[in-house]
Formats: structure tokens, sequence, C-alpha cells
């Protein structure tokens, strides 16, 4: 019967087909109103999740082959309870794995940096010379940090700025390497400005200091103390290995410093998170209902326009089957059916993104911090636009068809007639696809309603 349908689509008269759509819905404005609000609604929330569902889970992260980063964390504990590294931990941990490219101390801090204006406090990340090649950063000035400068605590009061502090500090001033900046009232020299696209793993630091330089920041004095458990790591994956078999690796590394250290890492263990579990961690299935959610709520709202298209469709019947006695071809009116459904839902999606963009301000503005990882802000970008007119697409093609089908069924001759009795039996039939609409729309009203919780 679809075949039969769509043989011969397109056969012209588009343009007709367009004008006369409009003026249709022109003439019933109330009708207009109600679809165009109902489906605006639906496109709206499921466009501003979709924003935040693909900037959160499908944008890819601004390092280098990210899929091979991963957090390194001690843990402690049958439950496997994140805690903290002692520094030589982290180094051990470089020392005696065989899956990763290295392994870098990270900890994500601030300091006071002294101007002629006052202090202010600085986002900082306190790191080991491997970083900046794991991660991918490069300087447009000077360098980053050597291993020399990781080999004596304290000694080297060495510091890498960002391009954002470089210039709206220091001016852009390309003298900037070999000057000294008074950093929690100790002298650094800065020895390089990273490019612009890089702001840390914390995607907000400003400047870098040796993880040698600990002292600086209010780490203890003797970092020989295995007991002194505070900092994290991060670590890259090698070519041809994957998170299991480096974590398997990491768990031999951690078994081999329980033997040497006894009493210090007696039940420690070491866990890899991939970058993206780190970032996103409980927002993911949250997301996900969330984004189940408003598509329910869309199919529901796409129901409930394909049945105001059928009480629609039934005032217009008598209309409709003139056109098809006088000689209209089947597929010029399936033609202008989903002519007139896809121009009301384009109307629809228009105002659809309106109302995302002000959904997702909101969303933005009422999320807890921290629930959204910083690295891809949502935005309502050429993939949401896409997304949004596709579902539109989708609805105006709904919205011709269950028409058009429920018209295949009609009685030519009777609808003609308009006699009493064939009224009877074109109302029954008339009324038939309704049920098939209102189903689905119980159905999906019972699972957004009584679907299960996103786990906390």
């Amino acid at each position: 019967m679809i075949n039969r349908l769509i043989r011969g689509f397109g056969g012209g008269g588009l343009l007709k087909d367009f004008a006369f759509a409009v003026r249709l819905l022109r003439r019933h404005l109330t009708f207009t109103a109600s679809a165009t609000v109902t489906l605006a609604l639906g496109i709206g929330a499921s466009t501003a999740i979709f924003s935040v569902a693909q900037a959160t889970l499908l944008k890819p992260l601004p390092f280098r082959t990210p899929d091979q980063l991963a957090f390194a964390w001690g843990v402690a504990g049958p439950e496997r309870d994140i805690r903290g590294a002692s520094y030589y931990e982290v180094l051990d941990w470089n020392r005696l794995n065989s899956a990763l490219d290295g392994v870098s101390i990270y900890d994500a801090t601030s300091l006071s940096l002294s101007t002629d204006a006052g202090a202010v406090r600085v986002a900082a990340e306190m790191v080991s010379a491997p970083y900046f090649s794991m991660v991918g950063a490069t300087a447009q000035l000077g360098r980053t940090f050597t291993a020399e400068e990781d080999a004596e605590p304290n000694a080297y009061p060495v510091v890498v700025l960002s391009d954002r502090l470089w210039r709206a500090r220091f001016a852009a001033d390309p003298a900037i390497v070999g000057q000294t900046l008074t950093l929690n009232d100790r002298s650094f020299t800065v020895v390089g400005v990273l490019t612009p696209d890089f702001n840390g793993l914390s995607f907000d630091s400003d400047l870098w200091f040796p993880a040698a330089m600990v002292q600086a920041n209010g780490g203890p004095a003797d970092l020989t103390v295995r007991t002194n458990r505070w900092l994290g790591a991060v670590a890259r994956v090698r070519d041809g290995i994957t998170i299991a078999q480096a974590q398997s690796d990491l768990d031999r590394v951690a078994a081999q410093l329980t033997k040497d250290f006894p009493d210090a890492n007696a039940d420690r263990g070491i866990q890899l998170f991939t970058l993206r579990e780190n970032y996103v961690g409980e927002a993911e299935p949250i997301l996900l209902a969330v984004l189940a959610g408003v598509a329910l709520l869309l199919l529901i709202a796409c129901a409930n326009v394909a049945g105001l298209q059928l009480v629609r469709y039934s005032a217009r019947e008598r209309e409709i089957a003139l056109r098809r006695a006088i000689g209209a071809a089947q597929s010029r009116l399936l033609q202008q059916l989903i002519v007139e459904g896809a121009v009301l839902a384009a109307l629809a999606a228009g105002f659809g993104l309106l109302i995302a963009n002000w959904g997702l301000a909101g969303l933005l503005l009422l999320a807890p911090e921290g629930t959204l990882p910083a690295y891809a802000p949502p935005a309502i970008d050429l993939r949401a636009f896409g997304f949004a007119f596709a579902v539109a697409i989708g609805c105006g093609l709904l919205f011709g068809l269950v028409p058009a089908l429920r018209r295949e069924r009609s009685d030519l001759s009777a609808t003609l007639r308009g006699s009493r009795g064939s009224q009877g039996a074109s109302g029954a039939s008339r009324a038939a696809p309704q049920p098939v609409l209102v189903v689905p729309q119980t159905s999906f009203a019972l699972l957004l309603v009584g679907g299960p919780a996103p786990r906390a």
C-alpha cells in the first residue's frame, strides 16, 4: 500500500503545495497554534538535552589521542576507596610498569601571584616533566620542564604560563621568558608560555610548576615518607595496550610495592580511570535517562499532533474525495499532505530551537557546579540544528502519512454521497486510526512517568 502511495511522488507542484499549506495554516490559527506549541515544546526539550549529551558524551577531548590517557589514583581496602599517593609512590608507578608510556604527578591547585595591584589567586597544576608531551601541550615561547627539574626536590623554582595569563597579566610580552614571578611568596623563573589551545587537564589552569617544588605549595618537607599521600597522577597507555591490560599491569606493580614496603603499602592498590570516566562520572547515566525521557516526551508530542491532524483531516475529507473523483493522482494528494505536515513541522522546529536555547541556558544555570564537565560547554550548534530539523522532517512525514493511510481506507463514493448510513460508516472508519495513536501515546506516558530512576 505504501508503494502505491509514494509511486510518482514529487511529480511537481511543490511550490503550489507550499503556498496552499501556508494558506491552510493561516486559515486555521487555533489548530496551527496548538500543534506548533505542542511540537515545539517536544523539539525544544529534546534539542536542549541532545546538545548537552553530544557535548558531554560525544565531543572528543582536546588532548593528544585522549583514549590513551587515564588518571591513576591510589586506592585502599577491599572496596578500593580512592586515596592519594605519595611522591615517590607515583615515581615507582612510572618506574615499575610495563604497559604505560609514562606516568606524571598531577595535582590541580592554585597559587598566589604577586602583582603591582596586589596578590591574585591563579589556577595551577603541579606536574612532572613528562606531563606536557603526554597530553600534547607545546610551548610557543621558551620550553616546558626538563627531567633534571624533577630530579631534586625544591631545587628548581621554574614555571610555565598559559597563553591566557601571558596576555592578560603580562601584555603578551615576548621577553617574559627568563623573568621572575613571585608565587606563594617565593620567586619562580618563567621558562615558557604554552600555545593558546591548552589550559590543562582542569581546563582552567594558567600556570604549571614542577612536582619537585611541592614545598612551595605547602607540601611535606620530607617527600620520602610514603604515608604522606595526597597526590594524583595521569598516565598514557602504550599503543596496542587496552585500559584493562594496563590496569592488570598496575595491579602487578601494586603487589610489588606491597612486597617492597609492607608497612606503608599493605592493602594498597592503583586504579585507572579514563579521562571521560573521570570527567563525566555519575552524570552519564543521569544524562542518558533524561535523554530517554525527553525522547518519550517528543513521541507523545508527535502522537498528539498526529491526532490533531486526523481531526482536521476529517473536516477536509469531502474536499479531498472530490479532488480524487475529478482525477487527482494519489501521489499528488500524498505530496500535498506531506508538504502540509512538513511546513507545520518546520514552523515548530523554528520555535523549538528558540525554546532549546532558553532551556539550555536554564539548565546550565540550575545544574550544580561540577555536574557537567568543563571541556565541552553545551551550545546550540550546527549538530543541534541538524538534530532539530531531522526531527522536524520525521514529524512532517508522519503527519502526512497518517492522514494518507487513513484516506486509503476511506469509501470514496460514500464520502461524496454524504448519506446518513454512509456517514456512520465513514465516521466509524474515521475513528479507527485514533486508538492506534492513543495506545502508543499512553505507553510512552507510562514509561515517562514510571521509568526507573537514574543511579545517584
